[in-house]
């Protein structure tokens, strides 16, 4: 069974009408609905909150740990790895290095509201060091109070925007570079970013004030255009952001500084290179095996 065909696409990819869900998840929309979204005007003070809580990051020693994993692989050397992230919480995860040559740069990797059981190996890298860190209170980084399931932790300490469980994620990825250049100082200026939904999400937070932080691949990244978010039937995280307003309709001006300025829509993929965290508009350049791929976004 097929819908309207996306205009523009030049695949003539459909969009499926049998879904596991009582509401239409696209919302109706087409490809060029989606592309006339605009994002919302920062909030204010949104520049200088992130700038405070990167200079926190900064000052952390991560001093990361390495032990032998039980996970194996024969083109990766695999690792386990803990570090201290920001308010002493300890951030588990796993670190692939290459059996064969050098390595000659870093990738940082988040993971979905799922959370993380293994690393990924089948990232298209090449000499390159993959770090895999859960985020606070999931997976291998569980820490109660933080609830390790999504619906939860979304909700962790929400209506304090100085402590909401969201910034902290933010300031583990900023210390894994941290990390990352304490295991490798020779990576400095070779490091990059991927996240997918909740992690794409927290790249997009992250990214624009790390300037360790060359590139960046985000698909499908969360949080974003909130306004618009909390209007749209949903399920996860999302749902469970949409049930606490009903009853807390004022956290979410609390909560400004976790809307994006780059007001990506939750179905948009975006590359991101960085030159400077303020600038309006980054080019941004992934390379994947020699193929580059360049597209402009708003920070």
């Amino acid at each position: 069974m097929l819908r309207e065909r996306f205009r523009g696409n030049k695949q003539g990819m459909s969009i499926p009408t049998d879904y596991p869900f009582d509401f239409d998840p696209t919302y109706g929309m087409t490809l060029a609905d989606l592309q006339a979204i605009r994002p919302p005007q920062a909030p204010e003070g949104f520049d200088a909150f992130w700038q405070k809580r990167y200079a926190k990051a900064l000052a952390v020693k991560p001093g990361p740990r390495l032990s032998p994993s039980e996970d194996t692989h024969p083109d990766w050397q695999v690792r386990d790895i803990v570090y201290t992230s920001t308010d002493d919480i300890s951030i588990g995860g796993w670190l692939l290095t290459p059996r064969k040559g050098e390595v000659r740069r870093g990738l940082v990797v988040g993971h979905g509201y799922g959370g993380r059981d293994q690393p990924e190996f089948d990232i298209p890298v090449e000499e390159t060091a993959i770090l895999f860190p859960c985020f606070r209170g999931m997976s291998r980084s569980a820490h109660p109070p933080i609830s390790p399931d999504a619906p939860g932790h979304v909700l962790h300490d929400i209506d304090d925007p100085d402590h909401y469980v969201i910034g902290g994620c933010v300031e583990d990825l900023w210390v894994a570079v941290s990390a990352l250049l304490s295991l490798y100082p020779s990576l400095d200026g070779h490091i990059g970013y991927s996240g997918i939904s909740f992690g794409g999400g927290i790249g997009a937070l992250a990214i624009p004030f790390d300037s360790r932080i060359e590139r960046g691949h985000l698909t499908v990244p969360t949080f974003g255009n909130r306004k618009l978010w909390l209007t749209l039937p949903t399920v996860g995280s999302a749902h469970s952001v949409q049930e606490y307003a009903k009853t807390h309709p004022g956290c979410f001006g609390k909560a400004a500084p976790f809307r994006r300025r780059n007001g990506c829509d939750p179905h948009q993929n975006t590359d991101a290179g960085r030159r400077g965290p303020l600038r309006s508009s980054r080019r941004a350049a992934m390379s994947v095996r020699g193929r580059e791929r360049s597209a402009e976004i708003k920070i």
